[in-house]
């Protein structure tokens, strides 16, 4: 398995678990009603500018502890100075690219929860949701192509 891949990996684990931390926060929230009312699009604007930032932290901690362990088991000093190529940037790019779309459905499908008369705070949390499900499958839409070669 590749450095890439490795990475691709880590990512998508760290991510995963973030995610789940913060749906079951969320879970107690909505279940106290704390995203009714006039509050409800206050606290979402906090909760989520929190759990960015933790997420940001854990993803990016995640991926120098990765590349910490990388270099102890290998020996190698560059492990991750392997250099980018054509290829690399191809795949950077169809990732990319499909987290775009995935994210683009979930913010068309959250205007259509706000249609359909949902709240605000459920349409926040379907756009972040799109993002997460975005970002999973164009990772592993890179974790793929680096894997067929």
């Amino acid at each position: 398995m590749s450095f890439q891949e490795r990475m691709s990996l880590t990512v998508m684990t760290a991510s995963t678990v973030a995610y789940i931390i913060f749906m079951l926060l969320i879970g107690r929230a909505w279940n106290a009603g704390r995203f009714e009312g006039p509050e409800g699009l206050v606290y979402t604007g906090k909760t989520l500018l929190i759990f960015i930032a933790i997420f940001i932290v854990l993803t990016v901690g995640s991926l120098i502890i990765q590349a910490i362990f990388e270099t102890v088991l290998t020996g190698e000093e560059d492990a991750m100075d392997e250099g980018e190529d054509e290829r690399d940037r191809a795949y950077e790019f169809q990732s990319l690219r499909i987290q775009s779309i995935v994210s683009g459905v979930f913010f068309c499908a959250s205007l259509g929860a706000l249609w359909a008369g949902f709240s605000g705070p459920v349409a926040i949390h379907l756009i972040f949701f799109g993002f997460f499900i975005g970002m999973i499958a164009g990772e592993l839409r890179k974790f793929l192509l680096y894997r067929e070669g």
